[in-house]
């Protein structure tokens, strides 16, 4: 299984910030040299599934490519999964650990 990360409204290049690194690591993943991707439609094409944050890049992801429709849902089928930017350090941490746990819901779901 190949996983890629990409955004609906990144710019390409950008280095992962700081809080980023130290959220990383307060969920046990040593961070590696990161660069941002904006999410493109032969990479949606590629995917087999897509999982957005929230449904505003649901939307985005689908305006890219309609077909998309039908492999792209939100990682929490309950609610949104904001983005930290600009936040305490420690929101960073609680957003690591909640993607962790959704993340590893999805993965299961997707093994069963």
């Amino acid at each position: 299984m190949t996983v890629r990360s990409a955004g609906s409204a990144a710019m390409d290049g950008a280095p992962a910030s700081f809080e980023t690194g130290e959220a990383l690591r307060s969920v046990g993943v040593r961070p590696v040299p990161h660069r941002s991707r904006a999410l493109s439609k032969e990479m949606i094409a590629d995917a087999e599934i897509i999982f957005a944050m929230t449904p505003s890049h649901l939307d985005a992801i689908r305006s890219i490519d309609p077909s998309a429709a039908g492999k792209s849902a939100l990682l929490d089928p309950v609610g949104d999964v904001p983005d930290p930017i600009g936040m305490p350090q420690e929101v960073y941490n609680q957003t690591a650990h909640r993607l962790a746990e959704l993340i590893l819901d999805r993965l299961e779901e997707l093994d069963a």
